[in-house]
């Protein structure tokens, strides 16, 4: 690279095209390797100035997304563990070996982080939900601490939980009403009175 800069710096249009080719096949291995050995942000640079010359190719493509996942999931180290284990259980598989300057693997960051992760669970009320995140961690490399945390976990979660006690129901008072002090309802029923037919006769010799 050196010496291509050299001769660029000298001619800039001398056969171009080689160039410009040999420009791409050092940026481009400089940043894989570089990325390779922990390297992370010399190396996504290389790649990222890789692509003024040509495309990048996808294994060189996604091994920086990798790289800059790693970063910026290392970024809530020890500050948001939930996100910690967000971004490094989509890293491991497929890159395990992936480290940075501080030669911590992505597999071992997701390990660290499900542990602690279950540790802050353990305190709240979703502690059953920290077994599945120990059990992550025992998969990748076992301690004695662990199992032995993971198995009191289990072992508070199977237990049946006593229903909450019934609340007192306190009874409604019943009034008692004094009948002296009742006044009493009088129904006047209406009094009708008969009706009386008159049948007047007529008499003879009246028209």
């Amino acid at each position: 690279i050196e010496t291509l800069d050299a001769l660029r710096d000298k001619n800039p249009t001398y056969r171009a095209i080689d160039v410009d080719g040999l420009y791409y096949v050092c940026l481009r291995h400089r940043g894989y390797v570089r990325i390779s050995r922990g390297q992370l942000e010399t190396g996504i640079y290389d790649l990222t100035l890789t692509e003024r010359f040509a495309p990048l190719d996808e294994e060189a493509k996604g091994l920086r997304n990798w790289a800059r996942m790693y970063i910026a999931g290392a970024s809530f180290w020890q500050v948001r563990w939930d996100q910690v284990l967000n971004y490094f259980s989509q890293i491991y598989p497929y890159v395990p070996n992936m480290i940075d300057i501080n030669g911590i693997t992505a597999t071992e960051r997701f390990r660290t982080a499900s542990i602690e992760y279950a540790k802050q669970l353990e305190q709240t009320d979703n502690a059953c939900e920290a077994v599945i995140h120990y059990q992550n961690a025992i998969t990748i490399r076992t301690e004695p601490e662990l199992e032995t945390a993971l198995s009191n976990l289990i072992a508070a979660c199977a237990e049946p939980t006593e229903p909450p006690p019934a609340p007192e129901v306190t009874p409604t008072p019943t009034a008692t009403l004094d009948p002296a002090l009742v006044t009493p309802v009088v129904t006047v029923e209406p009094t009708v009175e008969p009706t009386v037919e008159v049948t007047i006769e007529p008499t003879a010799g009246t028209p």
